[in-house]
């Protein structure tokens, strides 16, 4: 590689960075603090404000709330005031109405919340679904139990933070395509019409418009998941390390159960207890009645201790006996009838049960509190907003960011970096928040700079995209 490509990329990385507002999630999240912005939860609405339905009358999802007053400097949204984010988070998740306030809305309140309460959702507010309820963890809910109808409140901490157009979203990229298509549009116009005359003539492709310089327009693909994070790094003061979410689970949940203080409070026995009722039974169960009695013997006993976890408050701490008798119960078993395994269960268990307990908590500062520093320790890499990963060729970066303003990444048909809409708000599938939209990509609502100027949000269009 020639410095000369290098520089030309960095060069492209430099020319087109636009600052934006990163809605950092900060974990633990009473670590940050305290304010009015927020994901999920509930809104703080202006008294009489009512919550915003869909032309049939559907209550939209609440999504998030951002307080500007929050923004200690200078940006393009108003200087004070709340931004209401509201989305129909239904089956299919596809925003394209032509109707801005069909799938979207966003409300503006020019005070700030302090003497808002918060807003009671509608009674007729539908699951997260709607027809086909999404839970962040569907494995956790028992038969006969509502699905949620509202996303797990988590604290935003705006920051500021450079961002960088996706590849095709470099203007030299879109004329070229645009370019390519205009002429391959009148090529084939021309051949139409003329074989009129000359019916054999061949509907072929016509040259394509000036190249791209590739080598330069590759290289600064390689470059901006690198930029993305190093951004993200000066944002937060958070170092993007190596970890992958995936193998890493039982080394988290071993790490949680080898403090023998755990489980401290009653939400972890009674989230393992939902991990044990809802697992998944061996295929060979049904041909082996020791297996089938083993199963119903663990059953059983996941039912006695979720009962008595349902009689008391999750925050309730656990005494020295009942800790004791579980650590001993969910230490023990077995994988399978004759088949030790002492532990296996208890870190799988652990770690499914500390998504849900360290989520459902971060809207509650004193019930985040209560959680062990050694479980938030263990659990650090799963709520991760970037991880890096491994592919066969290279290493690439799985980003699950929010931000307002600059230069979103797109799982579709990026917008032009020159494009004059502006991003009021987008939020990445996020596995810490537990919500995602299409398939694993995002939710953008879109802006006029006019509007924006004259703090009308009337007109704001959302679009969710997905892989």
């Amino acid at each position: 590689m020639t410095m000369d490509l290098e520089a030309r990329a960095e060069a492209l990385v430099e020319r087109y960075s636009r600052p934006a507002i990163l809605l950092h999630r900060p974990y633990p999240a009473h670590s940050a603090r305290t304010g009015n912005s927020h994901f999920g939860g509930l809104p703080s609405l202006p008294p009489g404000t009512e919550w915003p339905r869909t032309r049939a009358g559907v209550p939209l999802h609440f999504l998030c709330q951002v307080d500007c007053g929050e923004i200690d400097w200078k940006t393009e949204l108003p200087d004070c005031g709340i931004l209401y984010f509201f989305g129909r988070d239904d089956e299919e998740q596809i925003w394209e109405s032509e109707d801005p306030n069909e799938d979207c809305r966003v409300l503006y309140a020019p005070a700030g919340p302090d003497s808002f309460g918060e807003t009671p959702p509608p009674s007729d507010l539908p699951p997260i679904g709607w027809g086909y309820p999404r839970r962040a963890f569907p494995e956790l809910a028992l038969a006969g139990e509502p699905a949620e109808r509202l996303h797990h409140r988590w604290p935003i901490l705006p920051l500021a933070m450079d961002t960088f157009p996706d590849q095709g979203g470099l203007p030299e990229a879109v004329e070229h395509y645009e370019e390519s298509g205009r002429r391959f549009s009148r090529e084939v116009t021309r051949r139409v019409r003329l074989r009129r005359f000359w019916p054999w003539l061949r509907l072929v492709p016509p040259a394509a418009a000036p190249a791209l310089d590739e080598p330069v327009w590759d290289r600064y693909g390689e470059l901006l998941p690198l930029r993305r994070a190093r951004a993200f790094e000066e944002a937060t003061g958070i170092e993007v390390v190596e970890d992958d979410p995936c193998e890493m689970q039982f080394a988290r949940g071993q790490a949680i159960f080898a403090d023998e203080t755990f489980p401290q409070h009653w939400i972890f026995i009674h989230l393992m207890a939902r991990v044990a009722l809802c697992r998944g039974r061996p295929a060979q169960t049904a041909d082996d009645p020791g297996a089938t009695e083993f199963e119903a013997r663990i059953d059983a006993q996941a039912r006695a201790w979720f009962d008595r976890s349902c009689e008391v408050a999750p925050e309730t701490p656990v005494d020295e006996a009942d800790r004791r008798d579980f650590r001993a119960w969910v230490g023990n078993l077995e994988l399978r009838p004759g088949k030790p395994s002492p532990g296996h269960r208890a870190a799988s268990w652990a770690f499914t049960a500390a998504i849900p307990a360290i989520r459902s908590w971060a809207g509650d500062r004193d019930r985040a509190a209560l959680i062990s520093p050694r479980i938030y320790e263990a659990m650090a890499d799963f709520f991760h907003s970037i991880h890096l990963q491994h592919g066969a060729e290279k290493d690439w970066y799985t980003f699950q960011l929010a931000q307002m303003l600059g230069l979103p990444p797109a799982s579709q048909q990026p917008v032009s970096a020159d494009d004059p809409a502006i991003c009021l708000l987008n939020l990445a599938s996020d596995a810490g928040l537990g919500w995602s939209f299409g398939d694993a990509g995002e939710a953008t609502f879109w802006i006029s700079p006019g509007d924006l100027a004259a703090k009308d949000f009337s007109r704001v269009r959302g679009v969710i995209d997905g892989h």
